[in-house]
């Protein structure tokens, strides 16, 4: 691979919405290619279809998986606080 290309980062570590996109703009390109036998018939591309659904449940996926890691840190932040209060209470205890 040429180091000078710019887009060797992404084809290296594509972010999941990168790669969610890549596939939807590849599925599109198969729905337009006028040589395919389904495009020529009007049928379904079940490929294309798949790729879709493969972007869709990918970018459901990272959000989950988002909306988790902020909720741990949440919660790791406020058993921090929890912590610091009861380390607190038992130095004035003291």
């Amino acid at each position: 691979m040429n180091p000078k290309d710019k887009h060797a980062d992404w084809l290296l570590k594509p972010t999941a919405n990168e790669l969610a996109d890549a596939m939807e703009i590849r599925a599109s390109i198969r729905r337009k290619a006028t040589n395919r036998k389904s495009v020529t018939e009007g049928a379904h591309d079940r490929l294309a279809d798949q790729l879709d659904q493969a972007a869709t449940m990918l970018r459901q996926q990272q959000a989950k998986l988002e909306t988790t890691e902020q909720e741990v840190l949440d919660a790791f932040e406020r058993g921090k606080m929890f912590g610091y209060a009861q380390g607190l209470k038992k130095a004035q205890e003291k």
